[in-house]
């Protein structure tokens, strides 16, 4: 038996470090390489998450709103990542000033886009109409998504509504916004920035706007009314409607005398991979965007013991604006949700226009809207 010399003694631990180096190395990279498929993984798993608990966007624009920013300069990345969301690439020219709840003023200049980043505004009046898909009641229509029929649900609105209200200074609607920093388009074009993310934190831009016009046309038409400005989806978007209920919870303890709950948001309408419509129609001689009710209804899975309440007063609304306005609402979007409509028996989701839509737009719908909610409201003051 040979023995082994004392320099192949001295030459094995070298042997076994480099071993372990080389298997080391060979593990690190393949963490490096795999690392990104996992947070791959993981978003997604979050965005099936997040589809699944909210009404107003489609997969697609939630892919874009969400994806990690490894493919196009200026997507955007996670809101619970990232820092404010993104603006459009701005003009030189500044907008002039303008009333909240008017028609726009002279427009804004249009910043050049690439054509590589441009995607498509398909302007469509959205209002209903008597084809037969949809329930109509009073001057206004419903698209139901339930298993009601619609000889059931005309039962229901046949009976009279029971909202009563003190005539006195104590608020009686209370106005917050899930969704906060969804925002809008911010020029009149035919074409949008594909990197822009339709979200800010600015509150001039964002949903809080359109409350704050809302807010004040309920207040001048003598409908005492408050607003928060909480922004419930920023830093995190996951979570948004459970910090809205902590929200409306505290108030509605503050303030008993509140009876009407609106959460306002901006709906998403997206038809192809970049091709976004924005629900306009001619109200008064002024561009309007459109409005959509969201009403909810209880399986038996929800806990919305006052649900027939809620679509009541969804239909009046809806009616009363039709009256006012003709073509300025979408069909109430009557379906198996409960997105916090369970405070009151007058809570309802409102959707102002879509992604398409100018904030200068909404700003007139607020103003429409908040005028017919204050004529329905004092009709039913004691």
């Amino acid at each position: 038996m040979r023995r082994r010399s004392s320099s192949g003694r001295r030459k094995a631990p070298f042997l076994r470090l480099f071993s372990f180096v080389l298997t080391a190395g060979f593990l690190l990279f393949g963490i490096i390489k795999l690392a990104p498929m996992g947070l791959q993984l993981i978003e997604k798993a979050a965005l099936a998450s997040t589809v699944a608990t909210m009404p107003d966007a489609g997969l697609s624009l939630l892919e874009k709103r969400f994806a990690p920013d490894v493919s196009k300069p200026g997507e955007s990345k996670p809101p619970e990542d990232s820092g404010p969301p993104s603006s459009p690439p701005q003009s030189s020219q500044q907008p002039d000033s303008q009333q909240p709840g008017t028609s726009s003023g002279p427009p804004k200049e249009i910043p050049e886009v690439d054509p590589e980043y441009r995607g498509t505004i398909l302007a469509e009046n959205l209002a209903g109409s008597d084809n037969g898909s949809y329930l109509k009641y009073g001057a206004g229509y419903l698209k139901n998504y339930t298993n009601l029929s619609f000889d059931q649900i005309r039962s229901i609105l046949d009976q009279p509504m029971q909202l009563k209200i003190k005539n006195d200074d104590q608020p009686k609607v209370l106005i917050v916004h899930t969704h906060t920093t969804e925002a809008y388009e911010e020029y009149d074009r035919d074409f949008y920035d594909t990197r822009y993310t339709f979200r800010s934190t600015d509150p001039e831009k964002n949903m809080t706007k359109v409350g704050e016009v809302l807010c004040q046309t309920l207040n001048e038409m003598g409908v005492p009314t408050i607003q928060d400005k909480t922004l419930h989806d920023y830093p995190s978007y996951n979570g948004s409607y459970d910090r809205s209920r902590e929200t409306i919870n505290d108030y509605l303890k503050k303030y008993p005398s509140i009876q009407v709950v609106l959460d306002v948001h901006r709906d998403a309408i997206q038809r192809e991979e970049t091709l976004v419509v924005k629900a306009v129609a001619e109200v008064q001689g002024q561009k309007a965007a459109q409005l959509m009710m969201i009403a909810p209804c209880d399986d038996g899975t929800n806990t919305i013991p006052k649900w027939r309440e809620n679509l009541r007063f969804a239909a009046a609304f809806q009616s009363q604006i039709e009256t006012d306005y003709p073509q300025l609402t979408r069909p109430i979007f009557f379906s198996y949700r409960q997105y916090n409509m369970n405070v009151t028996p007058y809570s309802l989701l409102l959707e102002f226009g879509s992604h398409g839509n100018t904030l200068e737009e909404n700003l007139v719908t607020a103003r429409m809207v908040g005028e017919s909610l204050g004529k329905l409201l004092k009709e039913n003051m004691q």
